[in-house]
């Protein structure tokens, strides 16, 4: 199934649990005010809030609801790793000799894997010229040749 139907197929069983829970409650859409609407914030989770806040400000535009306002949106922003936790999770995907290449690959961020093709020397140029600006790396030693000690490992 496809992204947006998938999306739209969530809307239609959330608004059908929606209004579940007002007639368990004895409201229909038309007596659903801002308390219904602040009662059933809180006993659902943030998926379930934010698949809903368009059908909720759907009713209230098309007056289908008493007026309310939907609690605001909470966008979540994920802590960045820190550098060494980050640093040493990338050294696991180059030393663990357990892990299959397939995985290695996919776990390698996508400006080591550019570097390891060649590409990233072209493409920092490329952004530094564009923005005007200059550009530094933060890797000790000659960033062009490999760590001591490191080979490339067969999948075999």
């Amino acid at each position: 199934m496809s992204y947006p139907r998938r999306h739209a197929a969530n809307q239609v069983k959330q608004a059908t649990a929606f209004l579940t829970w007002l007639a368990a409650r004895d409201h229909t859409l038309g007596t659903c005010g801002q308390t219904g609407i602040d009662a059933w914030h809180t006993e659902q989770n943030e998926y379930t809030r934010n698949t809903m806040r368009a059908f909720l400000l759907w009713c209230s535009a098309s007056k289908l609801t008493r007026a309310f306002r939907p609690p605001p949106a909470h966008i979540r922003r994920a802590t960045p790793m820190p550098q060494p936790e980050r640093l040493e999770l990338i050294g696991h995907l180059f030393a663990d000799p357990d892990l299959s290449l397939r995985i290695r690959v996919a776990g390698v961020p996508a400006p080591v894997a550019a570097e390891a093709l060649g590409y990233h020397r072209v493409t920092t140029a490329k952004l530094a010229s564009k923005t005007g600006g200059t550009c530094s790396r933060d890797v000790a030693g000659d960033p062009w040749r490999s760590p001591p000690g490191w080979a490339p490992q067969s999948s075999t």
